[in-house]
């Protein structure tokens, strides 16, 4: 049987999660995977790590591609995008012997075998994506209705996510998916959101295929949109659970789904690393009460600083 390709593009800061990723991946399917990681910044330390970690893993290989990221030094980042977002846009170029692959973002686990993702027939698309767009609208610059608009994108097109995709590498190369993509990027970058997910969304509008929500749950979504039947089937039967935005269960322990990321995350190299981000971010969240507190019991230019610093923990402008 033949390996099933996986790519993961990420930053170093992000490189420890493409173990908690694996692990799930691995313990799901009976399939030999071949793991490629493209990171623009990935430490030597890491690197090690990394290259020991996967070693050690059975029915598996692993491969670093190199890329420079002076090649998307011009495009934007923001929340808590970086630049090794805009590395699936050139995945083509980057693999170059492989005709499809399943692209993977790191802040995910998968509870099913990955096999039964790669063996769908997208049908000739040049990509299969879970739905995004599946009910309660947003008020606010992420509302979809909005963001079409700003994006000239069909009202009829249902926005997907771009977390984890089968991609058909030979459509992009044939079509020149690449070149549009960072033409786009480039030309709307003042008005992107979400740069990657709004540039996908636009090239591929209305003609991709769609994969149900269950294949990416995203836990920032749970709660808002329960009543909705991609919602329903996705919380029962998860095939990948997608911990997006800003809440990671390494942060907080309420996040849902944080049990399941944690029975990896004890199996990683970096399951020390893991648990002081935890313990960090415990106190992170004590302090930035204690600031609270001291700015509106206090006034003057005490009161201007504590609240200045609350701000600052907050992350509030």
């Amino acid at each position: 049987m033949s390996f099933i390709p996986v790519v993961f593009a990420c930053d170093n800061d992000y490189v420890p999660l493409v173990t908690t990723v694996s692990l799930s991946i691995l313990e799901h399917t009976e399939s030999s995977i071949d793991f490629y990681l493209i990171c623009p910044d990935l430490s030597h330390e890491n690197q090690k790590i990394l290259t020991s970690f996967f070693n050690k893993q059975k029915q598996c290989r692993f491969f670093i591609i190199p890329i420079n990221q002076k090649d998307f030094c011009q495009f934007p980042v923001g929340y808590h995008y970086s630049y090794a977002m805009y590395v699936r846009f050139l995945l083509p170029l980057l693999l170059p012997n492989l005709s499809k692959i399943i692209y993977s973002d790191v802040d995910v686990i998968y509870c099913d075998d990955i096999r039964k993702m790669y063996d769908i027939d997208i049908k000739g698309f040049g990509l299969a994506a879970p739905i995004e767009e599946i009910g309660a609208e947003m008020l606010n610059e992420w509302n979809h209705k909005k963001r079409k608009k700003n994006l000239n994108i069909s009202k009829n097109h249902l926005f997907f996510q771009s977390g984890n995709l089968v991609i058909d590498l030979d459509y992009w190369r044939t079509y020149h998916i690449s070149d549009q993509l960072m033409m786009i990027t480039h030309k709307q970058k003042d008005i992107l959101v979400a740069p990657d997910l709004d540039v996908l969304n636009i090239v591929f509008a209305n003609n991709y295929y769609r994969l149900p929500y269950r294949y990416s749950l995203c836990t920032h979504r749970i709660g808002y949109e329960n009543n909705n039947s991609e919602m329903i089937v996705a919380l029962k039967t998860p095939f990948c659970i997608h911990y997006a935005g800003r809440q990671k269960p390494w942060l907080k322990n309420d996040v849902p789904f944080a049990k399941k990321w944690w029975c990896y995350a004890r199996l990683s190299p970096y399951y020390i690393l893991f648990l002081r981000k935890y313990h960090q971010s415990i106190l992170c969240r004590i302090k930035c009460i204690l600031y609270k507190i001291v700015y509106k019991v206090s006034w003057g230019k005490t009161r201007y600083y504590y609240k200045k610093i609350y701000k600052n923990h907050r992350g509030i402008k």
